[in-house]
């Protein structure tokens, strides 16, 4: 048997070849022993839902071709083609069976969202291109169909709608009173006549077209990025309107190109030919230090093949200022000159620890040479003078200090008291003498013998005599006693005690 429009989707040939048209129907036979128990989907064709096809078309071989299939596949929906097949030839034949129900979801047909299965539908099923189907597509067919209520917008979209509109450019269904946009026209589905009318979309002119004044940059007109129907005069780079022959540099240079950020054309300029040593570049005439140890090297003007680098041996300076001499350092290719004395401004070197007197200024301020940080220098030192405060004689500068010279006022002085001894008494006051008054002193500082030195004298006596004088005691008697009366005083060099 062949079925019509076995190219529709649900429709497949059967797995066995069925009975030709030019044999007559015969009688239910029974099926050949299998190796296997038939699939429970295949005694469906032989149920009451194709009863009114068994007389039409034999279902036997299509039974044969399902048990075979059920044994032969591991797939389980193997037996739905002699199924599809069988209700395929009885759909031709007028007889439709909703067979697929029965089938427990293993034969179901999926449809898309917006349409649904039926088991036997027109076979062209009526479209708003053609409201009803042709007279040569009349027939059934199994497949998925619009919705009651729906039709069919055509063959192209296959999409349902509720009433037939205009078509879109796409060949899709607009809305009555929708817009869109088509090849730059805007077009809109009017409501009324159910027609396309459509009209160029507008464009706001440009209100100043650019000037394309620097290099490389030329004006080209383009469709906007926000809608490609209209356009727009843009500056836009061509290198190949850029000047094309560079400058050309004077010996010992070489040409760079560079290319600024938002320029169109490179820039070209002369720059002086520099060595590169280690990855650096140096310009002619500059020193670096080499990577051999102990050498510096120079950057040199060289001939065509451009500059060179030349290194040498470092040549050290040993010549030292006075106070320093030089000394080697570990590690370092020179040396470096090193203090060991303190100079003066006369010349002189004062060594460490040791002192040194400015004769240049007063002769008098010392100065010792001390290491400080490293450093030698010279710290003043200030010479130890003595407390003059209370000098009553005359300051004399004497070095870097003053010295006191007391006035000679040494004199003999007299003192009325009444004389005593052992509770005896002189009846009236005795004339006792005395020496009292300053005389010469001096105290200064000696440089050479770093300490003070003093030159001390003392008012004393240097004539005298006894006297006598008589005493009265308590208890009436009298009693003689002499005392010494000084004559004559003067400062003598050294003060002793009398015995």
């Amino acid at each position: 048997w062949l079925a019509p429009e076995s190219g529709r989707e649900g429709c497949l040939a059967p797995t066995r070849p069925p009975p030709t048209a030019g044999t007559s129907p015969s009688a239910p036979t029974t099926p050949a022993s299998s190796p296997c128990p038939p699939a429970p989907l295949c005694e469906l064709l032989q149920s009451p839902l194709f009863a009114e096809c068994h007389a039409l078309i034999p279902p036997d071989p299509f039974v044969s071709s399902c048990v075979s299939d059920g044994c032969q596949a591991d797939d389980p929906r193997a037996p739905c083609r002699s199924l599809e097949a069988y209700a395929a030839l009885c759909r031709a034949r007028g007889v439709c069976s909703d067979w697929r129900n029965a089938t427990n979801g293993l034969c179901d047909v999926t449809c898309p969202p917006d349409k649904v299965y039926r088991p036997c539908g027109p076979a062209q099923p009526a479209s708003c291109d053609s409201r009803s189907p042709s007279g040569g597509g009349k027939g059934l067919a199994e497949g998925c169909f619009c919705p009651d209520g729906l039709t069919l917008f055509n063959t192209h979209t296959d999409v349902c709608v509720r009433a037939c509109a205009c078509v879109g450019p796409d060949g899709f269904p607009k809305s009555p009173g929708e817009r869109w946009v088509s090849n730059c026209q805007a077009c809109l589905c009017h409501e009324g006549s159910m027609s396309v009318r459509c009209a160029p979309v507008p464009c706001e002119p440009q209100e100043r077209p650019p000037q394309c004044g620097r290099a490389g940059f030329v004006t080209e007109t383009r469709p906007l990025a926000n809608n490609s129907c209209c356009l727009e005069t843009l500056c836009v780079c061509n290198t190949t309107t850029c000047p094309q022959s560079p400058p050309r540099c004077r010996p010992g240079e070489e040409l760079i190109r560079t290319q600024k950020e938002g320029d169109c054309c490179p820039t070209f300029i002369c720059r002086p030919l520099l060595c590169y040593y280690n990855q650096t570049a140096f310009g002619i005439g500059a020193t670096f230090p080499s990577l051999t140890p102990c050498h510096t090297c120079t950057c040199l003007p060289g001939d065509s093949q451009g500059p060179t680098v030349r290194c040498e041996e470092d040549t050290c300076n040993t010549t030292c200022s006075p106070g320093s001499e030089y000394r080697k350092v570990d590690g370092q290719c020179c040396g470096e000159c090193v203090q060991t004395a303190c100079p003066t401004e006369d010349g002189q070197l004062v060594q460490p620890s040791e002192t040194w007197v400015n004769s240049l200024v007063d002769n008098c301020t010392e100065y010792r040479c001390q290491v400080r940080n490293g450093l030698h220098v010279l710290i003043t030192r200030a010479t130890p003078c003595a407390n003059m405060s209370s000098c009553q004689g005359i300051l004399r500068k004497t070095g870097c200090c003053f010295s006191c010279e007391e006035v000679d006022q040494c004199q003999v002085h007299v003192n009325r008291t009444i004389l005593t001894h052992q509770g005896c008494a002189t009846q009236a006051p005795v004339n006792v003498t005395f020496c009292g008054g300053s005389c010469p002193g001096l105290s200064k500082y000696s440089t050479e013998a770093q300490a003070m030195e003093r030159q001390c004298t003392c008012c004393r006596e240097t004539e005298a005599h006894e006297e006598v004088v008589t005493l009265r005691c308590p208890d009436g008697t009298a009693v003689r006693r002499t005392y010494t009366h000084v004559d004559k005083c003067s400062c003598a060099p050294a003060c002793v005690h009398s015995p």
